[in-house]
């Protein structure tokens, strides 16, 4: 079992800061907290309160070892994936409330994947 330092914890905040400030998503308030996502098999989520405009990203505390170790490009992916699910939240949630919410959650997913691929690899570097 590898653990996620305080540092890389420290990386994925800050990223997710500069993310929140690069999208204008400033009118939400941000809370960050390490806990163990192992059995959920992901590194990375953000839970969010529509109405309270508030959102929690969170990050694991451990990964499976089999897992190669995490660099620090990875932790600021991460944080830039949960952004973008902020960032398209008001989709999301239109779509709980209808039959198309499978499609609507598959596309957001696939939106994130280009913006990823995109403006991630285009303007994230190293500091």
């Amino acid at each position: 079992m590898n653990k996620v330092s305080d540092k890389e914890f420290e990386i994925y905040k800050k990223a997710v800061e500069h993310w929140l400030s690069f999208f204008g998503l400033l009118d939400w308030c941000p809370d960050f907290q390490q806990i163990d996502l192992l059995k959920d098999d992901t590194m990375a989520r953000v839970l969010i309160t529509f109405q309270s405009r508030c959102a929690t990203f969170l990050l694991t505390t451990k990964y499976k070892t089999e897992m190669p170790k995490r660099i620090k490009r990875d932790f600021r992916r991460y944080a830039f994936h949960e952004v973008c699910e902020l960032l398209l939240i008001t989709i999301v949630t239109w779509a709980e409330h209808s039959k198309a919410e499978d499609m609507v959650v598959e596309e957001t997913h696939r939106i994130i994947r280009l913006l990823e691929n995109s403006v991630f690899n285009t303007l994230d570097r190293e500091e």
